[in-house]
């Protein structure tokens, strides 16, 4: 499929941004204006053949390039100027079809930029077959959920590998990054991404073709991120869909790039789908991929969600992606490779000195995102580094609010006895511990005044624990305490939740 997209007249650009600013084409708007939560919802909706009339410029604009309807010649005369008309025109957005206009891209507002991809459907609501080389939408779930979860943090460089229309990385450009490289394999979203920094008038971003890390050979970023092809395929269909060994294949190249391309203290972050397998898990294969100087790292896996292999393909099936054959042959590649898929946030640190690396797994909630993940990075961090802030026995730690204890009590030979106790929260992501009854007097002794050192002596003093529990016998248990989200203490306070 050609690539619809013209980058001259430079001027042509100007005139676009401006109309679409004008017009108030952004995602609140839209969203008010369509009755959504998210542009992610506008995705499932068909082209109407015959829309009604357009009100304003906004109304055109949704119907026109998010929706992918045919807008009337009326509409269009009335509602677009013609310089505007020409500049879509001359930039390749808009063709003409008798007496009706159409949009040969996808062109929509997110957060403070506009993303220009292909489009997910045909204008005359007929079957749509995508090029395999599709430059998919920046407004996915999935998509969303990557951009929700990376950190605004200041970042001096920044290389956004499989980076598609580059949205992630034009946000960091506008945000946080001072120097911004996006790389695809394919001309087709090589071109989509230059295209983006014109339209939205951004200098500090180096679009480049080629795999992964080839195009910036021998260079170092601070950050880098990536969100790639993960679905597990036999045969992949989509470039930018599918990927083979059970779905890792590009997420193990791109972690096997890091101690050559991830300067010491910078950060990697990829939204991908791996697997525990019955002899070995996820994590313990990521620091495989890392090789000899995997010390160097640390390693965050936050789950977002867990799937049977019966369950992953079944996925397929409802969504009408696979028919009930090829259901049938997933399913069995699927439980031969893996034991349970994971659906997860990687975070891998280079750290800045040397140290002793640490290794998390944590499952994610719905109050999850950028904020929480870096917390618990930081925390981990701090005690990994021997912070004094995170001195057990010097920190004076406050119990977050609220934690759910349960309890479950065994009655055997006439005498009620504790089978197990544990304590859970939902934020900054889930977290359980399985402890001793004795755990809830100590989470409401944490009230911010008492060190731990004092919080010990109270324990004793209760009779909560024995004489025989000696101090570094019980600082552990204020470490796990700290780490699980359960407490908090000076500097590392808990960030606002986010539904």
């Amino acid at each position: 499929m050609d690539i619809p997209l013209r980058f001259h007249p430079a001027e042509a650009f100007a005139t676009l941004r401006a109309f679409l600013k004008d017009a108030a084409y952004s995602e609140a708007a839209v969203c008010r204006r369509m009755g959504v939560s998210s542009l992610a919802q506008l995705l499932t909706r068909k082209p109407r053949a015959s829309p009604p009339a357009a009100g304003d410029a906004l109304d055109l604009l949704i119907s026109v390039f998010l929706l992918g309807e045919f807008g009337t010649r009326a509409s269009a005369e009335n509602l677009l100027p013609g310089e505007v008309r020409r500049a879509m025109q001359e930039l390749g957005l808009l063709a003409q079809d008798g007496d009706s206009y159409f949009a040969t891209v996808a062109l929509y507002p997110l957060r403070n930029i506009y993303v220009v991809s292909d489009r997910w459907n045909a204008p005359h609501a007929k079957p749509f077959t995508p090029p395999p080389d599709i430059v998919y939408p920046a407004i996915t779930p999935n998509t969303l959920r990557l951009l929700r979860y990376l950190p605004a943090d200041p970042a001096p460089s920044l290389f956004e590998a499989c980076s598609g229309a580059a949205a992630a990385a034009l946000l960091a450009a506008t945000r946080y990054a001072g120097r911004v490289w996006a790389a695809d394999i394919t001309a087709r979203s090589t071109a989509f991404a230059r295209f983006n920094c014109l339209l939205n008038q951004i200098d500090n971003v180096e679009v480049l073709q080629g795999d992964l890390y080839a195009p910036v050979r021998g260079m170092q970023f601070h950050r880098i991120i990536a969100h790639p092809p993960y679905l597990p395929a036999a045969t992949p269909k989509f470039i930018f869909q599918d990927a083979t060994e059970g779905g890792e294949a590009i997420t193990r190249r791109l972690i096997e790039g890091l101690p050559d391309h991830l300067a010491p203290g910078g950060h990697f972050y990829c939204l991908t789908l791996g697997s525990d397998r019955p002899d070995e898990t996820y994590e313990a294969r990521i620091r495989r991929w890392l090789g000899a100087r995997q010390s160097e790292f640390d390693l965050l896996l936050a789950v977002v969600e867990r799937k049977s292999p019966s369950e992953l393909a079944a996925d397929f099936l409802l969504k009408g992606m696979i028919g009930h054959h090829e259901f049938v042959e997933r399913q069995k590649a699927y439980e031969e490779a893996a034991a349970e898929f994971l659906y997860s946030f990687i975070v891998i640190q280079r750290a800045s000195r040397p140290r002793s690396a640490f290794t998390v797994r944590r499952m994610m909630s719905p109050k999850t995102a950028a904020a929480q993940i870096g917390w618990l990075r930081r925390v981990f961090t701090a005690v990994a580094e021997q912070d004094p802030a995170v001195d057990p026995a010097r920190m004076r730690p406050r119990a977050a609010d609220p934690i759910e204890i349960d309890g479950c009590y065994r009655l055997s030979g006439g005498k009620l006895e504790v089978a197990s106790f544990t304590i859970e929260v939902d934020y900054p992501l889930f977290g359980m511990l399985g402890v001793e009854p004795w755990v809830a007097n100590l989470l409401a002794s944490c009230d911010g005044r008492r060190t731990g050192r004092e919080l010990y002596e109270h324990c004793r003093q209760e009779n909560w624990i024995s004489p025989e529990v000696q101090p570094q016998d019980f600082y552990p248990l204020l470490t796990a305490l700290l780490t699980g989200g359960f407490v908090e203490v000076e500097g590392f306070s808990l960030p606002a939740a986010e539904e």
